[in-house]
């Protein structure tokens, strides 16, 4: 209940800026993962598409979000949104009205109390992919001025970072 979400873009950026090399020889791409000693999202290509400009009008804001996901959806990538609270959501939805029928998994934090731990939401994310074709991840209601240690940026990139891997392992 506390502002905050709409830093939230800037902070996941920064915090993916280590997975741009961490543990990586030089001339090696992709992300490896320990556990499964694999290389997922070797030889794609992650985009940085921006930030859309919101407006006062909440109307106009939705609109200029569908507008935004759509470009992006139409190129057939994988659609991965970061930040702001889940008023996007159905405006990110609404870009793939034109893609048929969708299943919409939402996980909500909101409950952090017995909920799920990062190694189970990693294998949740994980094993989404495999299941169908993955077109899209939103990862929403981050805080930065929550975790002055910037732990949860960390986590969230991570998990964003385990949801594409999963997308990914269906190409295997």
């Amino acid at each position: 209940m506390r502002p905050g979400c709409r830093q939230a873009p800037r902070a996941l950026r920064d915090a993916s800026a280590r997975f741009g090399w961490l543990g990586e020889p030089e001339g090696a791409s992709g992300f490896f993962d320990i556990e499964s000693k694999h290389t997922f999202l070797d030889g794609r290509t992650i985009v940085d598409a921006g930030d859309v400009d919101v407006s006062l009008d909440e109307a106009v804001t939705r609109e200029r979000v569908t507008a935004h996901a759509r470009r992006i959806v139409e190129t057939g990538a994988v659609r991965a949104a970061i930040g702001g609270d889940h008023s996007v959501t159905f405006p990110l939805i609404s870009a793939f009205e034109s893609q048929g029928p969708l299943t919409v998994i939402l996980f909500d934090a909101h409950r952090e109390a017995d909920g799920v731990t990062f190694r189970q939401a990693k294998r949740l994310l994980r094993s989404l992919g495999t299941r169908g074709r993955l077109v899209g991840v939103d990862l929403v209601e981050v805080n930065p001025y929550l975790d002055q240690a910037e732990l949860t940026q960390h986590i969230a990139v991570q998990l964003l970072i385990e949801a594409l891997a999963g997308g990914d392992a269906r190409r295997r």
